[in-house]
């Protein structure tokens, strides 16, 4: 991984909004609960995207691939806290499954 594909990815992000209706649903939940992003995206490309369309708000933290694997991302929200069996993992991706 190099900074030219952190680069790339940033660019290929910006412009292009959330689905439709997902800030509507991330206002929602964090009505009732925290939520973090954990992703195998870079931290800045994610940050960039998340502040461009102000969805950034409604999360307590976002966790790029500096942060490590989603695993560790989860296991270090335990650390502060959340319980595992209180947590709820929505993914956008095969591997998430």
């Amino acid at each position: 991984w190099s900074k030219a594909v952190d680069d790339t990815v940033a660019e290929m992000v910006h412009g292009l909004p959330p689905f439709p209706g997902v800030r509507e649903a991330l206002e929602t939940m964090a009505k009732q609960a925290d939520q973090i992003v954990c992703s195998a995206t870079p931290n800045r490309a994610l940050q960039q995207e998340w502040q461009e369309h102000g969805i950034d708000q409604y999360v307590q933290a976002i966790c790029g691939q500096e942060a490590g694997s989603k695993a560790e991302s989860l296991a270090k929200a335990k650390e502060f806290g959340y319980e595992l069996d209180h947590m709820l993992m929505i993914g956008d991706a095969p591997g998430d499954i």
